[in-house]
């Protein structure tokens, strides 16, 4: 596969609601594309064609001869579009029936989020869905028991794909997850040193003389 950093997401299969179990890796490419692979569910051994290749043409400045047996990329953009791509999650939850079954991810340069179907047709921009947030940076995805999907900024920042809030139709908008307020966290902490001052103290017994 070679030693490019690449982000990975399994299309996990720990419950019942997931299907595949397939290895989806966002790929950062050298100087000219950014990649998607994937690896299918009980297969090994891939060669992306990395050095000789990167993404679907031959990597600027390398003569190597590509692989005969290099597997394509589901999808690639050149640096027009972004220039560190990071890698997401295929969409399986409940809700948001326009991102269902599809791939979502970013890029942390050019602070985009795209989405596509999981065989590469319908490369979609949804940075939209970022709007009133100002700059981000993508650098991870994540999702949480009920398959909702969230992407992390490199500041700070988690936000969360939810339904426009004029319901209007198309992809969803993001919305903030709240970090634990300070009091609460005080609160929290006070409580909990107040239960462990008020356990009954345990009598010391003295043997006798």
């Amino acid at each position: 596969m070679g030693s490019r950093s690449w982000s990975t997401s399994a299309n996990r299969c720990f419950t019942s609601r997931c299907t595949t179990g397939d290895l989806w890796i966002g790929d950062v490419g050298q100087g000219a594309r950014e990649e998607i692979d994937r690896i299918a569910a009980g297969t090994s051994g891939q060669n992306f064609g990395w050095r000789a290749l990167e993404g679907n043409i031959p990597t600027p400045g390398v003569n190597d001869p590509a692989p005969s047996n290099a597997v394509a990329p589901i999808v690639t953009y050149d640096h027009g579009v972004g220039q560190a791509i990071t890698g997401g999650y295929v969409f399986r939850g409940a809700k948001l029936a326009e991102l269902s079954g599809r791939y979502v991810f970013g890029d942390f340069v050019a602070g985009k989020i795209f989405t596509m179907g999981l065989d590469g047709s319908g490369f979609t921009d949804i940075s939209s869905a970022l709007s009133g947030f100002g700059p981000i940076s993508p650098s991870s995805f994540g999702e949480d028991g009920n398959h909702n999907l969230y992407v992390v900024d490199y500041g700070g920042r988690v936000l969360k794909f939810q339904f426009a809030a004029n319901g209007a139709a198309g992809f969803a908008a993001l919305e903030a997850v709240p970090e634990p307020a300070t009091w609460a966290m005080l609160v929290t902490g006070f409580a909990a040193t107040g239960l462990a001052l008020r356990r009954p103290r345990r009598r010391s017994v003295r043997a006798s003389e």
